[in-house]
């Protein structure tokens, strides 16, 4: 079994599975009161899993649920159970899940996110381009709101120019400059971008930074 640090897709017939669901309960549910296996959702088999994996220990985890062909909501997807282990949090791990989950996801034709949100915790998925919808509820005792984001795809026929180098300038024209862009980076660029630009971290493939940016639109 590889337990190569960094961040991997797996499916419930992984020996990380257990450690996976482990962790779900130990975050997500043991803190309410609830039994091992109240973590377990019936439609896991079907769902992605994206876990972080650091120094040989599962360290985080986030799911998605594609919809089905022919379903209401087609080419979307629910995003569940995204947990960090505690001494691991507030450390820009749970973006790095959800980053690399949208890329698989948007790889496999989901255009279109939802969650439902702990209110507790909103703020963490408006910061990577979630928005709220409908009145906040009740789930499991907490309160919770339903959030939801559009994946920006490339567009393989847009216009990019480039000029890069270290310490230097990335340059991307075209209509869907944004949109290129947005796949790539640590925070939302598809909003208009403040005077002084946004901060973010350039990502690869895997989640993981390759350098520091200021993205700045004129």
């Amino acid at each position: 079994m590889s337990r190569s640090d960094g961040l991997h897709l797996i499916d419930t017939g992984h020996p990380l599975y257990a450690e996976e669901r482990a962790l779900r309960w130990e975050v997500l549910r043991k803190p309410l009161g609830s039994p091992p296996g109240s973590e377990r959702f019936p439609f896991e088999d079907e769902s992605l899993h994206v876990v972080l994996i650091e120094e040989g220990v599962l360290v985080g985890c986030v799911l998605l649920h594609p919809e089905r062909a022919g379903a209401p909501n087609a080419g979307g997807g629910r995003l569940f159970q995204m947990a960090v282990r505690e001494d691991r949090q507030r450390s820009g791990r749970g973006a790095r899940l959800v980053r690399h989950l949208e890329a698989i996801a948007a790889e496999r034709g989901v255009h279109h996110i939802h969650l439902h949100a702990r209110s507790a915790v909103a703020g963490f998925y408006d910061a990577l381009g979630y928005t709220p919808y409908g009145p906040e509820y009740e789930e499991v005792g907490l309160p919770h709101v339903s959030m939801e984001k559009v994946l920006a795809l490339p567009d393989p026929n847009g216009t990019v120019a480039a000029q890069l180098g270290l310490g230097g300038l990335l340059s991307v024209t075209g209509p869907d400059r944004r949109a290129w862009l947005q796949g790539m980076v640590s925070n939302d660029v598809l909003d208009p971008l403040p005077p002084g630009g946004r901060y973010a971290l350039v990502l690869d493939g895997k989640g993981h930074v390759l350098a520091e940016a200021r993205v700045i639109d004129d």
